[in-house]
């Protein structure tokens, strides 16, 4: 029995409804500021100094503080809130307001003057935001201002006011300046790739994106973008410079949030750019460790990305890049996403250079020394035997192996992945990762022709990249006859998963397992967030299957914002057809879990289910509890 990958994440959504209009009472005539005398005016500093720790504070004072607006909510990165400076001081404050559109009477530049009668101060996850009484849902901390109420609390003062961000530098900022709008130099986008957006803007759950940002001296900072924002779907620029937004906290950490994307002039070179050095080709790396050269020379590696992160087949941390006739397998400290075929630039300072079981490598490298160039030229593949993969001049480079032929198990991940090439001239290994997206696809036989990646493990093998490497021999047959190999590429997205065989029910709330897609691959997804019923259990079981001949049971689950173990793995041999009266026996394959990273995909390995014999049926159950989480079965 082969299934698809079953991956599950976690993580919290915020839904917003954004509205055409605005729904306050402002077609009545204002108080005109003039009436509004020096003083009734009291400075924002000392209505800040009245918060407390863990409590909303009344604010007793027939005063008016006097600000100007310095960001809104037009883009939508702002929701329901407004963030006011004194117009007489240095201070701002985040004001929450039960009303959408607001930047159409309040847009940036507008003198407001708000009375504070009755209004309330205190930490919303550790940022001063000025509001109204707390009520049940907002657990003790300020609420919205409700929207019925603005027309007597807020008055327009001037209009078109001069609105210029505090410029500092990143050891200047301290909590004084929350709420302010402050303007840095020399930043970047520590990963910003060509495909990297602010955020992530799907029409059915639009995420809001913490990217990190980061300046040449290594220091960092969130800036966080609304799924909801205009500008959500957008490239982030790959450069570096200058950029002004509201400097904001949130729980325990402090973040930045950008109006619009005008507020970044990321058009200068990137750090890496700025400290490069000379460029070392990889030739000459190669060439100084065989000389016993452990520390590579001061400057930079350039070349193209010759292996796919996408599809599983090297690990997350690791890349390997062409230039010309040589390659080399390149280690970061944390995982990437530049994708096949970029041309990528590396500095070189911190690197080191070893051999990992043979494979020259060049380690210890941090994420922050790489760059994307831009598009690449994949280099073409050159022609080799099988008895020339331990050559170490191919060594990390593509070649092409003619007229050769798999053999060693039905699919790639077959015998742990090691699938016998062999062409004539001598056998090896082509190797392929149990996490491979096409580890579960089966091997076509006959004479083929096969492009990979050089590669060594104590001995020599080649890697593909994807099943396109292969080409040539007759069609595979996968699975067997009576097997299972669902993919879900067939349904609908956003559907309830119904599938002939399958039973997708519902036993506590409302949510099933429905059919989504990322780039192309077909998924199902259960989830608990927004449930009527979030205190959820369902389950997903499989047709019945003939366990005595289809015995191994595989897929892949992921893991992202953990909140507890909420996915398990069950069979039977007796279904009743219902899931509640199925004796079943829960199963023990590798779940990702608590000390795994976001999204890492976990391989379950090979579960044997012989024993439940010729009617067995799998069945997924998730969470028992509010979890909150997503959990995604993949195509495997």
């Amino acid at each position: 029995m082969n299934f698809s990958k079953f991956s599950f994440s976690a993580f919290l959504i915020f839904i917003l409804t954004f509205q055409a209009c605005l729904k306050g009472d402002f077609d009545k005539p204002e108080t005109p500021f003039a009436n509004i005398t020096p003083d009734k005016i009291v400075s924002l500093t000392e209505v800040i100094n009245l918060i407390k720790a863990n409590e909303a504070v009344k604010i007793n004072l027939e005063k008016y503080i006097e600000v100007v607006v310095v960001a809104d909510d037009k883009s939508g990165n702002f929701y329901k809130t407004l963030i006011v400076k004194d117009l007489n001081g240095d201070r701002g404050i985040s004001v929450s307001i039960d009303e959408t559109d607001l930047h159409a009477k309040y847009p940036v530049g507008q003198g407001v003057y708000i009375y504070l009668k009755d209004l309330y101060i205190g930490l919303y996850e550790g940022l001063p935001t000025l509001g109204a009484a707390p009520d049940a849902a907002s657990q003790g901390r300020v609420a919205r201002i409700p929207a019925g109420l603005i027309k007597t609390l807020f008055f327009t003062g001037k209009s078109g006011l001069s609105v210029t961000p505090r410029k500092v530098n990143f050891s200047d900022l301290k909590p004084e300046l929350f709420n302010t709008l402050i303007e840095m130099e020399g930043f970047e986008f520590k990963t910003a790739t060509p495909t990297t957006t602010y955020a992530d803007n799907n029409p059915v759950n639009p995420l809001s994106v913490n990217h990190t940002l980061t300046n040449c001296s290594g220091n960092e900072i969130v800036l966080r973008n609304s799924g909801f924002a205009e500008f959500a779907g957008q490239i982030v620029p790959q450069g570096n410079g200058k950029i002004v937004a509201v400097y904001s906290y949130f729980r325990n950490a402090a973040q930045l949030f950008i109006r619009d994307t005008r507020d970044l002039d990321f058009t200068g070179k990137r750090c890496i750019e700025q400290s490069a050095g000379n460029r070392v080709r990889v030739s000459e790396l190669r060439s100084l460790f065989s000389n016993g050269t452990t520390t590579p020379p001061a400057g930079f590696v350039q070349g193209v990305v010759i292996s796919d992160a996408s599809t599983g087949n090297i690990v997350g941390q690791n890349m390997v890049i062409q230039d010309d006739q040589s390659g080399i397998v390149l280690r970061f400290s944390s995982n990437h996403n530049v994708p096949l075929g970029k041309e990528v630039r590396v500095l070189l300072s911190g690197a080191t250079m070893s051999e990992f079981s043979g494979l020259l490598q060049l380690a210890t490298l941090p994420n922050a020394n790489l760059s994307v160039v831009g598009d690449g030229v994949l280099p073409t593949p050159r022609e080799i035997t099988v008895s020339q993969l331990g050559n170490k001049a191919f060594e990390s480079t593509l070649a092409i192996i003619k007229n050769a032929e798999l053999s060693g198990g039905a699919t790639y991940g077959s015998n742990g992945g090691n699938i016998t090439i062999a062409d004539g001239t001598g056998t090896a290994i082509l190797f392929t990762r149990s996490s491979a997206s096409f580890a579960g696809t089966a091997l076509p036989t006959g004479k083929v022709n096969v492009t990979g990646i050089v590669s060594r493990f104590n001995n020599p093998q080649i890697q593909i990249r994807n099943t396109s490497d292969v080409t040539g021999g007759q069609p595979p047959v996968d699975p067997p006859t009576g097997g299972i190999n669902e993919n879900f590429n067939g349904l609908t997205d956003n559907q309830d998963i119904n599938l002939p065989g399958w039973l997708n029910v519902a036993v506590v709330g409302t949510g099933k397992w429905v059919k989504k897609s990322f780039q192309g691959d077909g998924f199902a997804e259960a989830r608990s967030f927004q449930d009527a019923s979030p205190n959820r259990e369902c389950w997903l079981v499989t047709p019945e299957v003939d366990a005595t001949k289809h015995s191994t049971l595989t897929f892949d689950s992921e893991m992202a914002f953990y909140v507890h173990d909420g996915l398990t793995v069950w069979a039977t041999s007796n279904f009743t057809g219902d899931v509640t009266t199925t004796n079943w026996t829960q199963l023990n394959p590798k779940l990702a879990g608590k000390t795994n990273a976001n999204y890492e995909r976990v391989a379950s390995g090979n579960v044997d289910i012989k024993s439940f014999g010729s009617k067995a049926r799998v069945a997924f159950q998730i969470c028992g509890f509010e979890c909150h989480q997503y959990h995604y079965l993949w195509d495997r």
